[in-house]
């Protein structure tokens, strides 16, 4: 018996596939001379010789099968770890076949049979099937966009006129501030609109609702101007609570803010719920020899601002108003309507002497026609700086032969002329009111 010659294994691990065709052929060669093996030694694993250390009968017959069955093990490689150690691609291949001639046979004869074919029945229950199918996605469609604008409309914010919208009024602007422990710290001074609504909400009060997001403005009142004169309303305010008159007065759509025009002017710019103030160089004031602030200077150039533009002609009367100074517009029409075009101012206390006092100041817009054409002549003449400027502009106009009116039926009850008796229906203002609270209960009874 002659030992199979096998190259040495670092031949053999350079060269793979030249061991796989020169040892084959060795082997092959030299089994002729081979006697045969037992029988048992055919289940001999042939994974204990395939590297070829060995070199007995047993490694020449590992090497002869790995080279035969060489194609096929490759082929089934990629499969091992999912099949079978004895299943083999053909046979997969095969038994995937018969099963797909087995399908096609089934529905041929189903077809055949009529079976594969829908009735008219089944078509129309197929069809009722679809539409019960899109009916009830489209009621759940329908929900949700209800489920949508149930949303949307949870939300609301009071308007003017409704009961909800004075109720946050009256709170923001008397209650907060004459009750403020009455809210539990729930609310403050500093609470805007839509905190005191969504608290009256929460409440079950005034019959609020919740209201919307606060980027949302909260909204304005808008003026009712049923006709007669055009009336342009200015004030001039300092920050503090003169500011605050004015905010309350633009949040409640009264005083200036209910005229066919109106400003504020101040020497800080100042956002009023959307309305920006218009700057002036100082508001700063002294006091006058009648006790009252010497600001002729201040009011001599704001006219001269309002006077430099071309819009303030429009109007019939431009009215100054102080901002403690709770005005009606629709009150004073009916009393300059009749003085509609005349080079007219009015007069509006009698007390100690026939007088504007200058908590409202009305002017025809000829008037201050004159004044603009000839100020230089009050300003030369007049001792301005030590009259307040009320003062001032009665003189003035007087010299440049501008008509006063006296007016002194239901015009300003000034706690200075006549008083303010806040439950007078027909006064056309009130003054002084210095806390906003008071102006606004003031302008409430009156109203």
């Amino acid at each position: 018996t002659r030992p199979v010659q096998l190259k040495p294994e670092a031949e053999t691990a350079a060269a793979p596939r030249q061991l796989r065709n020169s040892s084959a052929t060795a082997a092959m060669s030299d089994m002729t001379n081979l006697p045969l093996e037992p029988p048992h030694d055919l289940e001999t694993p042939i994974c204990s010789c395939l590297n070829g250390n060995e070199g007995d009968n047993r490694g020449v017959r590992s090497v002869a099968i790995h080279n035969s069955d060489s194609d096929e093990a490759e082929s089934t490689a990629f499969f091992s770890p999912w099949m079978a150690p004895h299943f083999s691609v053909r046979k997969v291949v095969q038994a995937s076949g018969f099963l797909v001639l087995a399908a096609t046979f089934v529905l041929a004869v189903a077809d055949h049979q009529g079976l594969l074919t829908f009735s008219a029945s089944d078509s129309a229950a197929i069809a009722k099937a679809h539409e019960a199918k899109a009916t009830k996605v489209h009621v759940n469609h329908t929900h949700k966009s209800k489920e949508k604008e149930a949303e949307k409309e949870e939300c609301f914010n009071a308007v003017p006129g409704d009961s909800c919208y004075g109720a946050v009024l009256w709170h923001k602007w008397i209650g907060l501030i004459e009750q403020p422990y009455a809210y539990d710290g729930n609310l403050t001074r500093e609470s805007d609109r839509h905190n005191i609504q969504s608290w009256l909400h929460e409440k079950g009060r005034s019959g609020c609702r919740k209201p919307c997001k606060e980027s949302i403005s909260y909204p304005i009142p808008k003026a009712v101007h049923v006709g007669g004169p055009q009336i342009y309303c200015f004030s001039v305010a300092r920050t503090g609570p003169e500011m605050d008159s004015m905010f309350m007065q633009r949040q409640t759509g009264t005083g200036i803010f209910a005229c066919n025009g109106f400003d504020v002017y101040s020497d800080h710019e100042i956002d009023i719920d959307g309305y920006k103030t218009k700057l002036i160089p100082s508001t700063a004031a002294g006091v006058s020899v009648d006790r009252t602030a010497a600001n002729s200077q201040v009011f001599m150039k704001t006219w001269m601002y309002i006077l430099g533009s071309h819009w303030w002609y429009k109007y019939d009367f431009l009215a100054k108003v102080d901002p403690d100074a709770i005005l009606f517009p629709e009150r004073l029409r009916g009393h300059v309507a009749a003085h509609v075009g005349q080079n007219v101012f009015f007069l509006n206390c009698a007390v100690h002497a026939p007088a504007m006092y200058g908590a409202v100041e009305v002017f025809a817009k000829s008037a201050l026609g004159a004044y603009q054409a000839a100020h230089g002549r009050c300003e030369q003449t007049l001792p301005f700086w030590s009259w307040g400027e009320d003062r001032f502009m009665q003189e003035c106009l007087k010299m440049l032969g501008v008509i006063p009116v006296p007016d002194y039926t239901e015009n300003v009850r000034d706690a200075r002329c006549w008083g303010s008796d806040c439950g007078n229906k027909g006064a056309v203002a009130f003054h002084p009111f210095k806390a906003v609270n008071g102006w606004y209960r003031c302008y409430l009874a009156s109203q």
